[in-house]
């Protein structure tokens, strides 16, 4: 009984995580460049279990080992979905959006981050930067724009203004972004492993914003799921502990 209910509270912090993630998916559906998230859980196998056999020498009993018995669920990772997303046109020529695999590079406070959140602007000093103030990276450092000039960002992140050329976007990719980067808020990346590859396949498209990858109608289903999965633990868990209150306080009289 006790195991019951151990089983049936495990299921309940599962599920509490999996709202935490359709919620925060949620709260970003319209976060330019978003990925959306996704959990999968793992059994837990953590009882041996054993049985007690007549011998057949006679003589007694002996133990032996029947196997694993699972006592639950728990979170086994959080994955992003790099799905690529839709790109919204805004003819704003500041406005860059990805098409393929990459990331644009920044260089905020805590290191070189990775993006897909083109939504980029000029600072007083005519720098390019991002919606948060840290300067965009190319190939060659900072991307500076002459006083004058009209801009021009072409698909492989070729920046000019004018017939002058500024520079070159740093356009990131990485072998598997799932192990190698992790989610820092604000639509940020952070490489924890590995190096960083040019993105060769991506396409640079100005004028343009790509659009969170959260799908509201399926994350709301998964929600009601979730819910549904949590009340059912709950009374599972419920009805153990009546059966364990039964046991204690009237079979003991027995």
């Amino acid at each position: 009984m006790v195991r019951g209910i151990y089983t049936a509270a495990s299921a309940m912090v599962t599920e509490m995580a999996k709202q935490d993630i359709i919620a925060n998916n949620l709260a970003n559906m319209d976060t330019t460049g978003f990925k959306q998230d996704a959990i999968s859980f793992r059994a837990r196998m953590d009882q041996t279990i054993y049985g007690i056999a007549p011998s057949s020498m006679g003589g007694g009993a002996s133990v032996q080992k029947l196997g694993l018995l699972s006592t639950g669920t728990a979170v086994d990772q959080i994955s992003v979905n790099y799905a690529q997303g839709d790109l919204r046109p805004t003819g704003n020529p500041l406005d860059l959006g990805l098409r393929g695999a990459g990331f644009f590079a920044v260089q905020t406070p805590q290191g070189v981050a990775y993006t897909r959140n083109g939504s980029f602007q000029l600072n007083s000093n005519r720098m390019l930067v991002d919606s948060q103030g840290n300067p965009v990276l190319g190939t060659g450092g900072l991307i500076q724009l002459p006083p004058t000039g009209k801009l021009n960002v072409s698909q492989d992140g070729t920046v000019s203004a004018g017939t002058q050329l500024v520079g070159r976007l740093r356009l990131a990719n990485f072998a598997n972004p799932t192990k190698q980067l992790t989610k820092q808020g604000d639509s940020y990346y952070h490489m924890v492993a590995g190096t960083e590859l040019p993105a060769t396949g991506a396409e640079v498209q100005e004028g343009f914003l790509e659009q969170s990858t959260v799908n509201p109608i399926s994350e709301m289903v998964d929600m009601i799921t979730a819910l549904r999965g949590y009340e059912s633990s709950q009374k599972a868990l419920q009805t153990e502990d009546s059966e364990l209150g039964r046991a204690v306080n009237d079979i003991a009289r027995m």
